[in-house]
């Protein structure tokens, strides 16, 4: 039955019922009449609050630990496609690209399938294996493409998808996405990678010479132990100013001294400075990039060691607790000796 009133007509509820119940027993447990609740007392509210900020500092490290595996993992698929990039041009040419022309001026000299390429890295000869087929082809070999710049007809200003690190504290240059931070130089129209060749498979110690003509099936070590690159941040410096002389980026299209994409070289000008194969030193563990990086070192950007492509086209991550000794005969292709029980 419809019952009007409930709560203004006293008579109604003395003289009515509802299925035979008195009204008034209806109307005491009726939610009609019922008073509301009283509200969240303050204590009551900051406990609330309490518990909500304790769940959110539990779940930001596992969101962050998250982020950092995802961005490893990206790493280190970077790593293999340009290992495997490497072993695909070795395929088609039977011999590795040299690292870099003399610098970004001149052209290769060393006979062979790269020979007069001007100012060109180990890095432009991959892009066709890189789905950057396009661009270099825009290269041509010639100075216009490659050293006229730089500027956005230059192709050592594209930034490459494969070639950047998405752990980089710079991504962002004031160029864009996948340019210099620097104006050191000014390395801001370049574009930067976060990977780096090593100069003793790439170049010719004993001449001494960025030019190398070197087989992988000829390493003295093998292909399972030496090192083909490295990561590296894409801007580094040690003044604590970004912008300052000792602020350098790794620039993947650029021959010139001291803002190569070269390690095992370890001066200033990543220039060899005598014939040999020196010691190569260390890579750094996450430096701060403008602090305390040392540009022609390498450094790794994750937690849990550097990551790195071996000349058999694998990747791994190295320890950050490996000893000097054995990273640098990881990247020694030709000193015989095997490596430490902390490779492993």
């Amino acid at each position: 039955m419809m019952i009007e009133g409930l709560c203004t007509n006293k008579e109604t509820k003395e003289r009515s019922s509802v299925f035979g119940i008195p009204l008034s027993f209806v109307l005491r447990h009726s939610s009609f009449c019922s008073k509301s609740r009283p509200a969240f007392t303050l204590i009551e509210l900051l406990v609330v609050i309490a518990i909500i900020a304790i769940l959110i500092a539990l779940l930001v490290p596992a969101v962050q630990k998250v982020r950092e595996a995802a961005t490893r993992a990206q790493c280190l698929n970077n790593l293999k496609q340009i290992a495997l990039a490497t072993h695909a041009l070795h395929d088609a040419n039977k011999v590795l690209p040299p690292f870099s022309a003399p610098n970004q001026t001149s052209a290769i000299t060393l006979a062979g399938p790269y020979k007069g390429a001007i100012g060109y890295t180990v890095f432009h000869w991959l892009l066709p294996y890189v789905e950057q087929g396009p661009l270099f082809e825009k290269g041509k070999y010639n100075s216009q493409t490659v050293t006229g710049g730089p500027g956005w007809g230059y192709i050592s200003c594209n930034p490459i998808p494969v070639y950047i690190c998405p752990s980089e504290p710079y991504p962002n240059g004031p160029e864009g996405y996948g340019m210099g931070a620097s104006l050191h130089g000014p390395a801001t129209k370049w574009s930067f990678g976060n990977y780096a060749a090593n100069y003793y498979v790439f170049g010719d110690p004993n001449r001494p010479s960025m030019e190398g003509a070197n087989k992988l099936q000829n390493l003295p070590d093998g292909t399972s132990n030496i090192i083909l690159y490295a990561e590296r941040y894409g801007t580094c410096g040690n003044s604590g100013d970004i912008n300052g002389a000792s602020t350098y980026c790794n620039l993947w299209g650029d021959a010139t001294t001291g803002w190569r994409p070269v390690f095992c070289v370890d001066n200033l000008t990543k220039t060899p400075s005598a014939v040999g194969y020196p010691a190569c030193k260390l890579f750094q563990d996450r430096p701060h990039p403008i602090n305390g990086c040392v540009s022609y070192l390498t450094q790794t950007l994750h937690t849990g060691g550097m990551l790195v492509a071996l000349a058999d086209g694998s990747v791994r991550s190295v320890s950050p607790g490996i000893s000097a000794a054995t990273s640098t005969q990881a990247c020694d292709p030709r000193d015989g000796a095997p490596l430490g029980a902390d490779w492993n």
